[in-house]
């Protein structure tokens, strides 16, 4: 019998009452920011955005090295993420070589 690592779940309560993007809107962000993964530019398109979404004075937006899982790609391939943008208590975007970005 395998036991799943529950590491995350003191996380996940810790965030739920955490201001947070969706993926969604962190895409949308990132789209609107020019596709960078410049975290200044990106905090300052999100407070832009959405200015309501704030913690501390700044948008809890994170970016880090890609990591995780692979994604499909259409000719059956697998493709890692180069980057990984984040909020609290939100899926994760990974961002593709190409600039891609992709909802986990």
């Amino acid at each position: 019998m395998t036991i799943a690592d529950k590491s995350h779940i003191g996380s996940l309560t810790t965030n739920r009452n955490r201001p947070t993007f969706t993926a969604e809107q962190i895409v949308q962000i990132y789209e609107a920011a020019g596709r960078t993964t410049q975290l200044d530019i990106l905090r300052a398109k999100a407070k832009e955005l959405f200015p309501e979404i704030q913690e501390n004075g700044l948008p809890p937006l994170w970016c880090t090295s890609g990591a995780g899982r692979a994604f499909a790609m259409p000719d059956g391939s697998y493709e890692k993420p180069v980057h990984r943008l984040g909020s609290n208590y939100c899926r994760d975007v990974g961002i593709l070589a190409d600039g891609t970005p992709m909802i986990y």
